[in-house]
């Protein structure tokens, strides 16, 4: 029994060997593969030791029924329903960086899931969750480019923390810091970028609170 679970251990030991493992238990690399709208290709690749787009990782683990976060690390549960959340991914970026611009209709392209317990101390619910992409490097060392946000789009009320916040027509990620007379500084982790102190009363600003981000991790 030892010697059984010592192998095991070692063959889901790595992401190229979860892969390997899916492939093998949802009728091969071909069929896997269509399932979840990628190429074989590139699902080969993957299993082989390449590294998998963020893309391709969430069609995965969206056709799999598996978590991100057990396909990149192999921590937490791998397949069951009653312990994750199912959240909505939309194509959009959250920019941590110049800009971006998000599209008039968002519509979500694939599914997150996520253990339960990952996110419980928020005290919130999945239909209030919603996952997309940062990009830029403002928000570096705290969020990567590339780096998956999960948002709490019921979480509205501004205090100390990370949001995603449409400012006009750009979809931000900044770090909000609350100050005297209504006005709230947007702050980047990165020194290199200059805070900026809002007024909330002035309607010109266009300033929407998007939701709070309440959990991060980085591309694989």
């Amino acid at each position: 029994m030892a010697r059984h679970m010592k192998t095991r251990d070692l063959r889901l030991s790595s992401l190229p060997n979860r892969l390997q493992m899916l492939t093998k238990t949802h009728g091969g690399m071909t069929e896997l593969a269509k399932k979840a709208g990628i190429t074989a290709s590139s699902l080969s690749r993957c299993s082989r030791g390449a590294e998998p787009t963020l893309s391709t990782a969430l069609a995965v683990c969206s056709t799999a029924g598996v978590s991100l976060d057990w396909l990149a690390t192999g921590d937490g549960p791998s397949s069951q329903a009653s312990d994750q959340y199912h959240i909505p991914f939309f194509d959009i970026e959250a920019s941590a960086g110049p800009g971006a611009f998000p599209p008039e209709n968002q519509v979500a392209t694939s599914s997150v899931v996520m253990p339960v317990g990952l996110l419980r101390h928020n005290k919130t619910t999945s239909a209030n969750l919603c996952a997309i992409q940062a990009k830029g490097d403002s928000m570096e060392p705290t969020l990567r480019n590339g780096s998956l946000l999960i948002v709490d789009r019921s979480d509205l009320k501004i205090r100390e923390g990370i949001y995603v916040l449409n400012r006009g027509e750009v979809l931000l990620v900044k770090r909000i810091q609350p100050r005297e007379n209504n006005f709230v500084r947007l702050k980047s982790d990165n020194p290199q970028y200059e805070p900026e102190d809002i007024n909330l009363s002035d309607s010109s600003q266009h300033l929407h609170v998007f939701g709070r981000v309440i959990w991060s991790g980085n591309g694989i």
